[in-house]
């Protein structure tokens, strides 16, 4: 029989004491039971992900489960990023890693740092996959991966963000479901893990390719298996489902994540505070812009960090938005943080979060959809700056500075990222020495919302030696005619000898944009590219993707 791919669309953490969950709903919000196949809604297993195609990461879509085995490496399926064999995804011909992201519930969102394909691939032998990610995970504790192939008989569970059934829409809920392994057949048996699907236990099917399969051999649940694919397109009964044996390719995979490095200390337990099970009802209470559900929880003194997730089904018609508030609830005017981003998922994260009631508020921008709502604390750190180890709560220490190489302060904290990929260019032309900009400023986290760009601004190409570009410091009295109850920013100087202007709107409260018109001279001769500038004002900076 053929071979079905189970991809979608042709397709943190020390052991420790979880606290009990404090929910209140502030509206109703029913419980989920949507299925792998034959499987329930689950928020079990934080480090089961989803592997995310797209440039700009809030606005992608799943294309895939995985699992976090190491606090920088999420494992998931060769043929999730490789159309070819494992020998041609090497070098040059390796995925890109610009285009992928991962999602962990109750985390956030990850960019690829590197995407590196088993170069004995060769599907469905050895289909595997290791995405290195920009920075170490927080609050999920990786998954330990069995020595040993699971014998015939084991039992086994399968989890992944897929489709129920090989018809429906419903990508993008975790799910879990039980099966029993047993000998694969011919064309499977090099180095797999397989079962039969009679139509009465559980099964994978599109979108769960490269999510896990853990068994129990005495030592607790272990990574035994990553999601190949199936016989049957459907994913129904007669179907017989093959997954990758993880022992079998251990050298390999093992080699990648010590690359990559590993947790050094910075494990810890999150603290699970709220989730609300998959909604069923969601699709008639959510049905158009206006509506809404709203949750209340409570967040525990001491904590260093709140983080609330929102997952939900990917079906390109619907598009909800997550907001937090302290104390009060939440409406999208009113809130703490934010995420708007046109994906089905969403992310909010507050440093430092006041202690006690804190509301999260799940809102229809498009449609409606079944969705996965969580938020969990992150303890005070126990740590000690300048030990030249990376632990809870630092972003760096000394040398231990895999997320900023080179970039470590005093204080353990790296640097300021500046947002990629929001900083969306239209136009930038280079007349008579002065450059002609039309351009986006995406708002999606709100970091930006009512911020004044009065605040020195600057605007330079990346890289650019200091002293070159704009700059404006604040109170320049080029900004006199600005009319900030309307939002409209209007700045008139020179730079470099020439007439310069600047234009920003900010319509981030309603639309969750800046307007930017500019002409100016940046560096007094040349022209710059589209896709290396930088914007900067009031502490917060942003660099340009070269769209134009």
């Amino acid at each position: 029989m053929g071979r079905i791919l189970r991809k979608v669309r042709t397709a943190a953490i020390a052991c420790a004491v979880v606290l009990a969950i404090a929910l209140n709903a502030a509206s109703t919000a029913g419980a989920g039971s949507g299925s792998i196949v034959n499987g329930t809604a689950t928020f079990d297993y934080p480090e089961v992900g989803m592997l995310l195609h797209g440039s700009n990461p809030w606005n992608s879509g799943m294309t895939c489960s995985g699992t976090l085995i190491g606090c920088r490496s999420f494992l998931t399926a060769a043929h999730c990023v490789c159309p070819w064999s494992g020998g041609q995804c090497q070098g040059a011909g390796a995925p890109y890693k610009g285009l992928y992201s991962v999602y962990l519930q109750g985390s956030g969102v990850y960019r690829a740092e590197s995407v590196r394909v088993n170069p004995d691939y060769s599907y469905p032998v050895g289909d595997l996959a290791v995405v290195t990610l920009d920075r170490p995970v927080e609050g999920i504790v990786p998954a330990a991966m069995v020595g040993v192939t699971p014998a015939v008989g084991s039992a086994a569970v399968v989890v992944g963000y897929g489709r129920t059934d090989g018809a429906a829409s419903d990508y993008g809920i975790k799910r879990t479901g039980g099966v029993t392994t047993v000998g694969c057949e011919p064309g499977y048996d090099n180095g797999s893990v397989c079962w039969n699907f009679d139509g009465s236990a559980s099964n994978t099917c599109h979108g769960d390719s490269g999510g896990p399969l853990f068994v129990d051999q005495g030592d607790g649940p272990r990574l035994a298996g990553v999601t190949s694919g199936g016989t049957r397109f459907d994913c129904g009964a007669g179907d017989h489902s093959f997954d990758t044996s993880v022992a079998a390719w251990a050298d390999w995979v093992n080699s990648v994540v010590d690359e990559a490095g590993g947790c050094d200390g910075a494990e810890q337990q999150a603290a699970v505070i709220f989730d609300a099970s998959a909604n069923v009802g969601f699709a008639d209470a959510l049905a158009d812009r206006k509506d809404q559900d709203q949750y209340l929880f409570t967040v525990p003194a001491g904590s260093s960090a709140l983080a609330a997730t929102l997952n939900s089904v990917d079906d390109s018609r619907s598009d909800l938005d997550l907001y937090l508030r302290a104390g009060s609830p939440a409406t999208t005017e009113d809130f703490d943080c934010r995420s708007i981003g046109g994906g089905p998922f969403g992310h909010c994260s507050v440093t430092e979060p006041l202690a006690g009631d804190w509301y999260a508020m799940v809102a229809s921008a498009k449609g409606a959809a079944e969705y996965q709502l969580s938020a969990v604390s992150l303890p005070s750190p126990a740590s000690s700056c300048g030990d030249g180890l990376r632990e809870y709560g630092e972003e760096c220490d000394l040398a231990d500075d895999q997320a900023c190489p080179g970039q470590c302060d005093s204080s353990c904290d790296c640097p300021q990222a500046c947002s990629a990929n929001l900083f969306q260019v239209s136009k930038l032309e280079f007349r008579g020495g002065r450059h002609i900009l039309k351009a986006r400023l995406l708002d999606y986290f709100g970091d930006f919302t009512s911020v004044d760009p009065r605040l020195d601004l600057s605007l330079a190409e990346l890289g650019a030696p200091q002293g070159l570009g704009l700059f404006i410091p604040s109170g320049d009295p080029g900004w006199d005619h600005s009319r900030p109850e309307r939002g409209h920013y209007s700045w008139k100087g020179s730079a470099y000898g020439l007439p310069a202007k600047l234009k920003l709107k900010d319509r981030s409260r309603r639309k969750s944009i800046w307007k930017i018109s500019a002409r100016l001279s940046l560096d007094g001769a040349d022209a710059v590219p589209a896709d290396s500038l930088r914007l900067a004002f009031g502490g917060l900076c942003a660099v340009s993707n070269g769209s134009r």
